[in-house]
């Protein structure tokens, strides 16, 4: 568990913006302050029907880490999590952007970053035009 994306984790829990557990998760992409989900790679499959039914109807990218439950609890601090919601997208494309570099024959974690980031982009501009 040396992946710099794992230890990314504790920076983004600290600053409060991921959501912890199948609930929660669920209940952010329902209010609508999810911008990635990140499941473990073993997680049930109910799970992850659930979570990407409510996640594609706002085209949120849900993707399947590298990790199994127990590398993915311990590098979140928490036990028998299977799935987070990141609610920031700066973190959610740098968490992406991670995953990619250290990945770089996952395909979908490159297009998710490119997505997050052009997103990013475009958010930014419309504040800058407002000013």
């Amino acid at each position: 568990m040396t992946d710099e994306s794992t230890k990314f984790f504790g920076l983004i829990r600290r600053a409060g913006k991921l959501e912890v557990g199948d609930m929660a998760v669920t209940s952010a992409l329902q209010s609508r302050k999810v911008k990635a989900v990140l499941m473990a790679s073993d997680s049930g499959g109910n799970t992850k029907k659930k979570i990407e039914s409510i996640s594609s109807e706002d085209h949120i990218p849900v993707v399947i880490t590298p990790w199994e439950k127990k590398v993915f609890s311990h590098a979140i601090g928490r036990d028998n999590v299977a799935v987070v919601g990141i609610t920031d997208l700066g973190f959610a494309a740098a968490m992406l952007q991670k995953l990619s570099e250290e990945h770089p024959d996952r395909q979908d974690y490159t297009q998710c970053y490119t997505e997050l980031s052009e997103k990013q982009k475009l958010i930014s501009s419309r504040k800058n035009r407002r000013k």
